[in-house]
Parts: C-alpha cells; structure tokens; sequence
C-alpha cells in the first residue's frame, strides 16, 4: 500500500530500493541490554542484543559509537533487519515494539520475533512455562537474559477487511497482517483474507499505532495459538473404563498424535489442535471445531484459488488439504474441483483450512 510523508513518524526507519524504484518504511525497534560488539564500540559493524547479531549500516555506526557494551539501547531496524540507528533505552524516546511467539524450555526461551529474527536467553519469572507457545513481548536486562510479557492488549473488535477497519478504529495505510499458525507466525496480506468480517475472538493482537489506527493485526487465539488442522481420528475409550479417549489428528500425509485426551470429538470430523509439552510429555492444550459451510457449488468459485461462500470471499492455496471421503482418501485441490460439483468448506480464523468432497 502507498504510505505518504505524513505517515511516517520519529524513528520510522526508511529505505530506497533502487530495484523497484520506491522507499520501503519499518518501524521494528528492539530494547535491550548490549551484549557485543564487532570490531569495537567507536565503529561497530555489528552489535548482539538478546542473543542475536545485528548487522549495522555504516551510516548508523556514528550513532552507535555513543553506546557501549553494558547499556540499555533500543536499535532501529530496516526491513531486513539491519541496524539504522538507536537511541537510549528510557521514557518514550523510541519504545520497545518487539513482539513474537515464545518457545520456552525449562528456564530458557527463544522468541521468533514477527519481522524474522529469533532472540534466546535465560528466563528468570516463574510463570515462564505458562507461556510457551504464546504471543509475547520481549525485552533483556542482562546479557543472556530475556524477560517476556503476554499480550493481552490492544485494539478490539470485530475486523472488516472490506471496510478497512477493526472494531470504531480504521486500519493504517500500510497494516502488518500475520497469522500464527503450525509454522510460528508468518506474515499475509489483506487481500488473502476473507471478504467479510472475521469476528474479535478469532485476533489474537492488533496494535494501534500513533495516528490512533491499526498498523499490526494477529490472527490466531489467545490460548495455543499454533494450530494444527486436520480429520479427526477419535478413539473413545469411555465404554472400557478408561479415563481418557484419545485422538490423532490426520493432515494429508502428516499426523499429530495419538494424544490422551478428555475432548469429545466426533470421528471423521475437522479440527484444529495447540500442543504443549516436550519430549515425551506432549499433549493438546486447546481444541477446535472447524467451521463448516456445507454444499458450495463448482459455481462459487473464481478461477481455482478464491471461492464465495456464507457471505465472504476466501483465498485458497494450492496445498490446502483436501479430503475426499469416498475413497477416504486425501487428494490435490485441482483433483477435488474434478471429482464433484460440489464441496464442503471448513475455515477457522477466516480462512478456509480443510476442504471436503463427495457424492
């Protein structure tokens, strides 16, 4: 989206890309203590803060050469994550914007920041288990050490992507969109979306930048945020005493399971599960009934990869799993549109995950 002068804001981070002729603005900015340098604080070509090493700009080595190892500083990051600048870490001078998933490991902890990068160090709250696997805000203290906050926060409401805005708020120019899915948080577009409304208990985050608009959205709930999708394959175990039924969930040619579960689930239904746990001790810590639109005629759809259903438009890729229960078997998305007239859609954060065919 094209973002003018007046979007831009102290700190804003911009960048010409003589290959397409056009400037490319980020506002990441990450705080932290500064743990190293390479080759010395006067001129550093790169500097490490919370575990990671940045790369810095020759432009911004000036305005680094004012730190030094052992200080609290906030860096500016280009879109590729290189260093523009940094100021001191205190007040609103340039607040700490960082927000991944977190993958915690007794007392230790690596994020996966949105804008691609992976932080790690050692956690010292004691409510670090609680929140692996969620979406957080990251900051350090002390070389080697992360702390981490659950976002709980931000703008609410339900997401009108035709209309452009989320809840009373309207949506900035140049919006981040991501989806927190089986492979951690990955970023879309708008236009991947449905048409329609996607309803506020489906966001996860959405932040709300200086204009008073939303710039960031997180699709995704706010317990066990990384779902796997797939058909339920239910054993209940009620009828021989047992405490617990179990479930395995079936992706195509992946599975999830089987996991000792206390989930009703009917078989051969659609579902979404969130793990958690390591090693041997992993188990389902949230569940989810897909949406189901039923009966969607070959007419609905536009081209192979965007469809109309139940008052949206959905975009569908190319490896969207696909299940044909005649021969219960799981089949390409060009073999489903071949095998019926018809099909049934199963969606989950407005997005079509699972598509079902038959006669």
């Amino acid at each position: 989206m094209e973002v003018t002068a007046k979007d831009m804001r102290k700190y804003d981070v911009a960048t010409y890309s003589p290959t397409t002729n056009s400037i490319r603005v980020c506002d990441t900015r990450l705080s932290g203590f500064y743990e190293g340098c390479s080759p010395n604080p006067s001129e550093p070509a790169e500097i490490t803060l919370m575990g990671h090493t940045f790369q810095v700009l020759s432009s911004a080595q000036e305005m680094l050469s004012k730190f030094k190892p052992g200080d609290q500083i906030t860096i500016l990051l280009t879109e590729d994550n290189q260093v523009a600048g940094a100021v001191e870490a205190r007040g609103d001078a340039a607040s700490n914007n960082a927000v991944g998933i977190a993958e915690v490991n007794g007392e230790t902890a690596t994020v996966e920041l949105l804008c691609g990068i992976k932080v790690s160090g050692t956690l010292s709250q004691s409510n670090a288990d609680q929140l692996d696997g969620q979406l957080v805000r990251v900051g350090s203290t002390g070389k080697g050490r992360l702390s981490i906050t659950r976002l709980s926060s931000g703008a609410a409401g339900d997401l009108d992507v035709e209309g452009g805005t989320l809840g009373v708020r309207k949506l900035a120019a140049n919006v981040m969109v991501f989806e927190i899915g089986s492979d951690g948080a990955k970023a879309i577009s708008l236009s991947q979306l449905s048409k329609g409304t996607i309803p506020s208990e489906e966001i996860s985050y959405a932040r709300v930048n200086w204009a008073g608009k939303v710039d960031m959205i997180v699709l995704g709930t706010s317990v066990g945020s990384v779902f796997y999708y797939g058909r339920a394959i239910y054993e209940d175990k009620e009828d021989t005493g047992a405490d617990n039924s179990t479930l395995t969930v079936e992706a195509g040619a992946k599975t999830y399971g089987p996991y000792t579960t206390g989930y009703k689930v009917k078989a051969g239904g659609y579902v979404g599960i969130s793990l958690t746990g390591r090693g041997n001790d992993v188990h389902i810590a949230a569940l989810v009934r897909l949406n189901e639109i039923k009966d969607v005629s070959n007419n609905s759809w536009i081209g192979e990869n965007s469809v109309i259903a139940g008052g949206r438009t959905y975009s569908i890729s190319n490896d969207i799993l696909c299940y044909n229960r005649d021969t219960r078997s799981w089949v390409t998305l060009s073999e489903a549109h071949a095998y019926a007239n018809k099909c049934n859609l199963y969606t989950h954060n407005g997005q079509v995950r699972i598509i079902e065919v038959g006669r």
